[in-house]
């Protein structure tokens, strides 16, 4: 597995969220190796995410794909200043293989 943290400073936070919607529909679809992410904001403003491929090769394919060089093209523009990667080789895994669905079980208030 190989995980990729993205993070920078986001101001526009609804912007963003409707541009991750965007990329479930339009880039998900045909994302090789794709498992998931999880995305968030911190109270002072900060998006991070954590994706998560099947390989560093399958995530390097994903950067090349056209719809996804289009979609981070018009998406970057909503960070305030340049966004962060980390990448991550080293990846150790808790109950299984990572999942999308913590929290929905839950009712949120």
């Amino acid at each position: 597995m190989f995980i990729q943290i993205i993070q920078g400073r986001c101001s526009r936070q609804e912007e963003m969220r409707a541009a991750l919607d965007r990329w479930r529909t339009e880039c998900e679809p045909t994302a090789d190796g794709w498992l998931g992410g999880t995305y968030g904001f911190t109270d002072d403003g900060m998006f991070v995410g954590v994706v998560r491929f099947e390989s560093a090769e399958a995530a390097s394919r994903n950067s090349q794909r056209p719809e996804q060089d289009r979609w981070w093209n018009e998406t970057r523009g909503l960070f305030d200043g340049d966004a962060e990667f980390h990448d991550c080789r080293d990846v150790s895994l808790m109950l299984g293989r990572g999942s999308d669905d913590a929290g929905f079980a839950q009712s949120v208030r």
